[in-house]
């Protein structure tokens, strides 16, 4: 209440009402988490497939496992002393590494700055296409002493 200068008394009255709370549907909550969820693996997954790390781009025997996906105690590394952009990785069955026990051809070429799998396979056909007649001799990978160059 209040008085003004003529003396009359007026009454204010301010009334308040809550208005409905909207809620927002369980469902779409549930919706959201899972495709949040979804994204983030997604991305890890492209992260871990397209993004070289830092081990990765390692010009040396720790960069050729990091792409290979096994760790370096497990693994014999040669890295070509005349073409040093290639290398060849072995399972070194001389260490405990326990699952890791067959004997793929693990080529791999250094472009780009990171380490790139060339060949990784238990059978392939000689010589192979996607390496250099120089690197699949001195890594080993095919004997093209006998095999004429098609002309």
């Amino acid at each position: 209440m209040r008085e003004d200068p003529s003396g009359a008394t007026h009454v204010v009255v301010v009334e308040v009402t809550a208005g409905e709370r909207r809620r927002t549907p369980r469902g779409v909550i549930v919706a959201l988490v899972l495709l949040l969820l979804i994204a983030s693996a997604g991305l890890l997954w492209l992260g871990n497939r397209n993004v070289a790390g830092p081990v990765m781009r390692n010009r040396g025997p720790d960069g050729v496992a990091a792409v290979y996906g096994y760790p370096l105690r497990c693994l014999s590394v040669t890295i070509l002393a005349t073409n040093r952009t290639y290398a060849r990785a072995d399972f070194n069955h001389l260490s405990r590494c326990g699952r890791y026990t067959w004997y793929p051809t693990a080529i791999f070429h250094y472009a780009s700055g990171r380490w790139r799998t060339v060949l990784d396979a238990i059978n392939y056909v000689c010589p192979v296409a996607s390496l250099p007649r120089p690197v699949q001799t001195d890594l080993g990978v095919c004997d093209l002493s006998g095999v004429q160059s098609g002309s």
